[in-house]
């Protein structure tokens, strides 16, 4: 009995030991780290290959944005017809003054699903609707809920930029919505962002100082950008010509020719001939593309996919409806009047 006391006492002074050691032992508290926003909110495009011929343009836009406080303009409209080189330049800003900032953003008003190649042809979406991206949602902070709707998800994305170093660039792309850029400029504003819209449309009673219009290369940056991928021998004089009387320096249209002609091995000679007859007044050129991207961008889902699958078809090649239905995964039938419909619509 006496043993078993003794046992007693020793577990209940070792009970004392550890309960002391307990109280007497340092306390780890979990501590959530806050979230840090990276420099790069969305994906930025890079161009593929070096830019040609818009340094001029690139210059005045971080002359715009680069001002002191009272000259600095917080939104810049660059404008131009399809085509013509605004999201190149957008992206070569930046690339060229990424160190001036510390948050990036790029926003495209378009299908985020289909790739660059096709981003302009297609139908636009909302800018609300852009801002709702769930990859510039999660690097800013802001927990998706579905349940919100986009305007008063805007709202949020706007204050919480607002919050952030004043050093931040937004690029919203393919915006050619004039009423909806007129209508989300006060908002766009209030975040303290510099705020470079790229646009097929010029809004109405826009202020010139918010806007930089892009125009054709000139001509000698047009011959070193067709020669960047047309290697033939031609003659200078005729090239430059060429360029300017049926290419009209479109940046492009001169990069499309260019990339067919040395891939067919075209001598020059044939490519002056194919174009001998053609009318290629400037502004009926313009006018073709802008109604282009227009019409493009007007057509429903089936149809644009129908015709990306044309781009990976060769050329000037017969193809049966049968094998054409089995590379869309359709049935003949649906698909003759599809190809009927987009006819008719383009």
């Amino acid at each position: 009995m006496a043993l078993l006391n003794t046992s007693k006492n020793e577990a209940k002074v070792q009970a004392g030991r550890d309960a002391n050691e307990y109280q007497n032992s340092p306390v780890t508290h979990i501590h959530h780290a806050p979230h840090v926003v990276p420099k790069h909110l969305t994906a930025i495009p890079k161009h593929d290959g070096a830019i040609i011929g818009r340094d001029t343009q690139v210059a005045e836009i971080r002359r715009r944005f680069g001002g002191n406080q009272a000259q600095k303009q917080p939104i810049l409209l660059v404008n131009g017809i399809g085509g013509i080189g605004k999201s190149t330049v957008a992206m070569k800003y930046c690339a060229d003054f990424a160190h001036a900032y510390t948050h990036i953003a790029w926003l495209r008003l378009t299908d985020a699903q289909h790739d660059n190649l096709h981003q302009s042809a297609l139908q636009s979406r909302s800018l609300p609707k852009a801002f709702a991206d769930a990859v510039f949602l999660q690097n800013l902070g802001i927990p998706l809920d579905h349940g919100l709707d986009e305007e008063t998800l805007l709202q949020r994305v706007v204050a919480k930029l607002c919050n952030l170093d004043p050093k931040v660039l937004l690029v919203i792309d393919n915006a050619n919505n004039a009423d909806e850029i007129k209508r989300y400029k006060p908002t766009l504003r209030d975040t303290n962002a510099d705020v470079l819209f790229t646009s097929r449309t010029l809004p109405e009673a826009w202020n010139s100082h918010e806007y930089l219009r892009i125009d054709k290369l000139p001509i000698g940056e047009a011959l070193k950008l067709f020669r960047t991928f047309y290697k033939l021998p031609a003659d200078e004089n005729a090239l430059r010509a060429f360029l300017e009387t049926k290419l009209h320096r479109h940046t492009l249209l001169m990069q499309l020719v260019a990339k067919v002609a040395a891939a067919k091995n075209t001598p020059f000679d044939t490519l002056q001939a194919k174009y001998a007859t053609l009318k290629t007044e400037a502004r009926t050129i313009e006018q073709h593309i802008e109604t282009t991207f227009q019409e493009l961008s007007g057509l429903e889902d089936t149809q644009r996919h129908t015709l990306r699958i044309f781009t990976l078809l060769p050329p000037n090649r017969p193809i049966s409806a049968e094998l054409l239905a089995q590379l869309m995964q359709t049935e003949v039938e649906p698909l003759e009047t599809s190809l009927d419909a987009l006819a008719d619509d383009t």
